[in-house]
Parts: structure tokens; sequence; C-alpha cells
């Protein structure tokens, strides 16, 4: 916000009338957006419309005299817009939400408001509209988009709907939007959630995992880069962009310790002393077993300590054998499971989480235990006092 010195003032006209002529950015529905401002103070004396003038900047500003935001009280029913920008604006002030979940809760009620008036701006609809009735009819939309979809879809309709929900959050009513009328909004969050697919982690059959194991030691590929692939997943429960992006120094020899593989994000960060670096919650070590490292050293032969671990002429290469090929090799074991690759992931944290419990589960996958606990709380048979992290070993390396 700009001084009272600091503000543009032209003189115009044949009287030499000061204008106050200025360029203020707004959020408006979560998008920054640019008014120009080109009001006349009346005066032709420069002092004088410099303080009219400023008062018109604050006024347009929605600023009080002493630099505060100026909160606009509204009677009646408020449009979406105006919660929207009120409850991106503020919410952060009263509650530990963050700016970037206020702005991804207000776009969720945003989109469902144009699911339903496609042909109006959804910031100019007014707040009456939520209802149970609205709820029904968006769900009933978007599940005519996807008919196949069932319980699987019911999680993404809940999770949106809890989103939009959030912006009439209790904190949001209570601080946030006094003047506006919404006595209709409990009926629009009272509406029950959906029956979701259940979550958790059903086990591979162990038939299956011996016959994938042996096609794995037995070298049963078209291209040894996807053994490398497949067994990171399986062993090291590596998601597919850990694979690719997997770099040879990342591997980390402690002696006694054991061989460790650093899964950080941030590489630029990673050349420091570890001592400095804070680790994100997917990020931390994981345990390598030195008879795989040195398998997959003589499969994919390191050019250099800097080069990929799967090796490629381009980059779409690298990737379509991560993302198409090596699941389209895993297929053959699991045809019935969605993600290919990642059901492998899960498998390494379903077997941790049955001998170790939930806690190594979620240090082993680097997830949170509430994760952890959604997927593999079921396969929990008892929880050690010390629980070290396995490692499991292929066939070959046993």
């Amino acid at each position: 916000m700009k001084g009272k010195k600091e503000l543009h003032l032209q003189k115009r006209g044949k009287k030499g009338v000061f204008y106050v002529e200025e360029r203020i950015y707004e959020e408006k529905a979560g998008r920054r957006v640019e008014r120009k401002i080109r009001r006349s103070t009346g005066s032709t004396h420069e002092p004088t419309a410099r303080d009219i003038g400023y008062q018109i900047y604050l006024d347009e500003m929605g600023m009080a005299t002493d630099g505060t935001p100026k909160r606009k009280r509204l009677d009646g029913v408020p449009t979406i817009g105006e919660v929207v920008d009120r409850y991106v604006a503020e919410v952060g002030q009263h509650s530990n939400i963050k700016p970037k979940t206020a702005l991804d809760n207000a776009q969720a009620l945003l989109r469902a408001v144009k699911v339903m008036y496609p042909k109006l701006e959804p910031t100019e609809v007014k707040a009456d509209v939520l209802s149970k009735e609205f709820v029904l009819d968006w769900r009933r939309r978007k599940r005519g988009e996807q008919p196949e979809a069932g319980k699987r879809l019911n999680a993404s309709l809940n999770s949106a709907l809890a989103s939009a929900q959030h912006v009439f959050s209790k904190v949001a009513r209570r601080e946030l939007y006094h003047g506006f009328n919404l006595p209709f909004i409990d009926d629009f969050l009272a509406v029950p959630r959906l029956e979701e697919h259940d979550q958790r982690f059903r086990p591979i059959p162990p038939d299956l995992m011996a016959q994938l194991d042996e096609s794995l030691a037995t070298n049963q590929a078209d291209d040894v880069r996807l053994l490398v692939v497949i067994e990171l997943a399986r062993y090291c429960g590596l998601r597919a962009s850990e694979i690719e992006g997997l770099r040879w120094h990342w591997f980390d020899d402690r002696g006694d310790a054991g061989l460790h593989l650093g899964i950080f994000y941030r590489a630029a960060d990673v050349e420091r002393e570890l001592e400095e670096y804070e680790p994100k919650a997917t990020e931390g070590w994981v345990a390598v077993d030195r008879g795989l490292f040195a398998r997959w050293q003589q499969l994919c032969p390191p050019e250099s300590p800097t080069a990929y671990v799967i090796p490629g002429k381009t980059k779409t290469e690298r990737h379509n054998l991560i993302a198409r090929d090596a699941c389209q090799w895993v297929a053959q074991f699991l045809p019935e499971r969605r993600k290919k690759l990642h059901e492998l992931r899960k498998q390494f944290g379903a077997e941790i989480a049955t001998d170790h419990g939930i806690y190594a589960a979620a240090t082993a996958l680097r997830d949170s235990v509430a994760v952890a606990e959604k997927h593999y709380a079921s396969l929990v048979k008892a929880i050690p006092a010390r629980a070290p992290v396995a490692v499991r070993r292929s066939a070959n390396s046993a």
C-alpha cells in the first residue's frame, strides 16, 4: 500500500482539478485482478487534493485511515464471490489453515457451483443456492460423467464436498461472515458422506508373490532395466517418480550400519551437510541390501556417480520404461490390481507392518502414520517393543 506522498495525482481540465490515478490489485475468487482508479478530488490546491485523494485511495483499497483492513458490512444473502473473497483473505488469521489450503477449498466450492450453473459466473451466484438438493444434484451430475466408477468415485466426491463445506466452517461463520444472512447453510453442511471404497490394502497372495520373486531372480525380462525398476519398488518401497529420479550417488554405505539410499527431492540442497538439511515428510533414508545393490550395478553399470540408476537415451524413454513397460511386466502376475508398480510398494509396506507394526511401515515408506494405519491396520499381528525396519531380500541375495 502506498503512502500519501507516493500517491499519483494528475491535473486535468481547464480549472486544473487534481485527479487520483492509481492501479490497485485485489484477490477475487482466488485470482489477482488489476483495477484502475481515476477519481476527481474536486480541488485545485495540491495539499488539499492529496489529503482527499489519499482517502479515496484508502476507500478503494478497503483500508481504514490507520492502514488496517476495513471490512465492508454486507447485509442479506451474499454472493459466492463475496464469501470466497473474505474466506481466502481472512481465514488464516483465525485458524491454522494455510493460504494454499484456503484457496483450494474456495476453488472446490467454485467448481461445484460451475457444474450446477455452467452458463453463469460462479462468483455472481447467490449463496442461498447451496442446499442439500444442490449437493445431491451435483453428485448426480458428477456420477453421470463416470457411471462405472462406483465407490472409487465416492472418495473423490466426499473430498471435494468436504473442501467446499470448509468455507462455511464454524470458525469462518463465527469470525468472518458478520452481516451475512446464511440460515440455509446448515442444510448444505448436514449432507451425509457417501460410502467409500475400502482403502485397506489387500496383500498380494503368497503364490503370486513367489512367482514374481522367482521371475526377478532368474532375470525373466526382455529389458534388464525392468528388473531394477521392479526390485526398487518391491524390495525398497520406492515410488515410480523416485525411481525415475534415482542416481547412483544417492546410495550411502555406512559400514556396520548398512547400505542406505537417500530420497531427497531438492537436489540443490542434497550437496550440503545433511546435519543442516531438513527433509520433507516424504524424504529420508531407505535401507538397501548390499546383494541387491551389487546386482543392480551389474544389470545397469553406472557411467558416473551422478548418472541415473535407470539409464536411457532420452527422458521420455526412461519415463515410459517405468510408467508403462514395468507396469505391463507386473500385470502378468497382478492382472486385477489397478496400479501395478505401486502395488509392489504397498506390498513392501504390508510385509513390514505385519512383522513390525504401523510405525515401522510409515518410516520405511516415508509416509505419515495416518496413511500407514489406513492401509495396514488390519494386518498388524503384534508390535515388538523395539522394531527394526526390515529390508526385504530377493531370492538371489538371500
